[in-house]
């Protein structure tokens, strides 16, 4: 195997498998003795498990599918010079949605995909994880805000780094966050999506 290749491909393996860790569903089995996929939208991810489970759990599963995508970001850097952070990171994302020790049924990436934008490209990441936070402020609706963090987010990575292939890699992101959402766009468009409301959260 050429030199090089192969730490791109252990990047992408060891953050697929980081990615795969599925905290909602851990956390779920322990604490709560549920599948959430099984209950609300049938999503694995931070905000069905505040749904399902409460707070707490939520925060835990928060703080879970941002640290395991920290650890795919720091050692695609270190395995991968200069582009290792975001294919550890955007291959986290790809194994928290389709993950293999979970019957590839996870989440919809935006806790991960956050994670990725604040650590992979901090200049341009933490500007749109404000607007992720700025929107939520306003609507209370978690799809509005991600999509709108994560559609902002490669213009922000244009302005600060004017970087082709990160401008790209961000792009992506976005498509791939914006299919996941594709039934949450449809609610959206009949009126039909939910707020999150923190004070019935357990």
């Amino acid at each position: 195997m050429p030199e090089g290749i192969w730490q791109i491909v252990l990047t992408i393996i060891i953050g697929y498998l980081l990615g795969s860790i599925s905290f909602s569903l851990v956390i779920g089995k322990v604490f709560g003795h549920k599948d959430v996929r099984e209950y609300g939208s049938g999503n694995a991810g931070t905000t069905n498990t505040l749904r399902v489970l409460g707070k707490k759990a939520a925060l835990a599963v928060l703080v879970g599918d941002i640290l395991k995508c920290l650890a795919a970001v720091l050692i695609g850097g270190l395995l991968v010079p200069v582009y290792g952070g975001w294919i550890g990171g955007i291959a986290c994302m790809v194994g928290h949605v389709f993950p293999v020790f979970f019957g590839f049924k996870g989440g919809k990436a935006v806790a991960t995909g956050i994670a990725v934008m604040a650590f992979a490209c901090p200049a341009a990441g933490f500007p749109a994880v404000g607007v992720f936070f700025l929107v939520f402020a306003i609507t209370r609706i978690v799809s509005v805000s991600s999509l709108s963090a994560f559609l902002a987010f490669p213009f922000f990575v244009w302005l600060f780094t004017g970087e082709p292939v990160f401008i790209i890699a961000a792009a992506a992101m976005f498509v791939f966050v914006l299919i996941l959402h594709r039934e949450n766009i449809k609610r959206l468009i009949h009126g039909e999506e939910k707020k999150i409301s923190f004070k019935s959260s357990k």
